[in-house]
């Protein structure tokens, strides 16, 4: 039998985040059985009372691989929303009693730049026994090859690891006609979407002069700059409708020349969901040239890189009409894979082998 874990926090619903919501649908119509964990609000105050919280949550996840019998595989999305630092053991009893595991890898705290002193111990925790909780592993679907190598070097068998490629962006009942209706050229304004909170998107906050952008998402901090037009937040299931540009911008982190600090950096391991949104909606991409997903606009020709955000408006002069449409024909090929969830059922088939 096949299972997959349906993580619900009281206080947090499912998580929030559309790429859990669609792993889970694409589980369930692979034939997959949920293995429920509810957790409720906890884990605050003394050092002993979290570790004791910590305790309970690996109790828990104990008890649902109890339902499980040898031979049985078990899909688990990784981080887990409520994370404990006991996750290892529960994970090494369970492949010691004859489970299979797959995860399904979202992040990685371990490959993040993380100042140490500035991290409160339980992250350090989890992040020490991250690699334990990994080995365990029967099968790990991971971003890409530049985090499977990232992996390789902290001792994960190449062997166990499957490339997704990109993650899936689910709209199998996507409204072409209504979407045919947004302005989509390419002398239109950039498209900027998701978190554009300050500590998090500081490049949205110093953006070329000689260049229009959109912003949508959550979080932006209203600037008097004539060029930036912050056009709201939206669900996950109505921006591709409202979305009006030329191109969706993939990139992160302070500065405007490269991604640099934490976010940007991670950019050359990870594969940001956001990119998953512009090609589903049918925008062609810009893309930091050293993102790990570069490698995948430039394989299916679907966008262009660039290395500063001073280079738009020269990269955009030199595509030509045609060329651009290009691009947009491209992209409306991907997005009928995304929005049916081609990438992550063709990695379950290569993790059940």
């Amino acid at each position: 039998m096949n299972y997959y874990v349906s993580e619900k926090h009281l206080d947090k619903g499912t998580g929030g985040a559309k790429a859990r919501q669609d792993a889970e649908a694409i589980f369930e119509k692979n034939g997959m059985k949920p293995l429920n964990v509810t957790i409720e609000h906890g884990g605050k105050g003394s050092i002993v009372k979290k570790l004791l919280w910590h305790k309970y949550i690996r109790q828990k996840w104990d008890k649902i691989f109890e339902k499980t019998n040898p031979g049985d595989t078990v899909f688990i999305q990784y981080i887990i929303i409520q994370h404990t630092v006991f996750l290892y053991k529960s994970i090494k009893k369970a492949h010691k009693d004859g489970k299979r595991i797959v995860f399904l890898v979202h992040d990685i705290d371990s490959l993040q730049s993380i100042n140490k002193k500035n991290t409160k111990l339980i992250r350090r925790l989890r992040i020490k026994f991250e690699e334990k909780v990994l080995k365990y592993g029967d099968k790990l679907i991971v971003h890409n090859n530049k985090m499977k190598s990232m992996l390789i070097q902290k001792g994960i068998d190449d062997n166990k690891m499957i490339v997704l490629g990109i993650f899936d962006y689910l709209m199998p009942d996507l409204d072409v006609d209504r979407l045919s209706k947004r302005i989509l050229k390419k002398d239109q304004p950039i498209i900027i979407s998701g978190n554009l909170r300050k500590n998090k998107a500081t490049y949205a906050y110093y953006l070329p002069k000689n260049i229009n952008f959109n912003l949508y998402g959550i979080g932006y901090e209203n600037s008097d700059s004539k060029n930036v037009n912050y056009m709201g937040a939206f669900e996950a299931e109505e921006i591709p409708y409202v979305m009006n540009g030329s191109f969706g911008l993939v990139w992160d982190g302070e500065s405007i020349d490269t991604c640099s600090g934490k976010f940007g950096q991670y950019l050359k391991i990870n594969n940001p969901h956001k990119t998953s949104l512009y090609l589903m909606s049918g925008i062609p991409v810009l893309i930091w040239s050293q993102a790990a997903l570069s490698d995948f606009i430039i394989e299916n020709k679907c966008g262009s890189c660039i290395d500063s955000l001073t280079e738009i408006n020269d990269v955009i002069n030199n595509i030509t009409d045609e060329e651009y449409n290009e691009l947009k024909r491209n992209t409306e090929k991907i997005s009928l894979k995304l929005r049916n969830g081609y990438y992550l059922n063709e990695a379950i088939k290569k993790a059940l082998e």
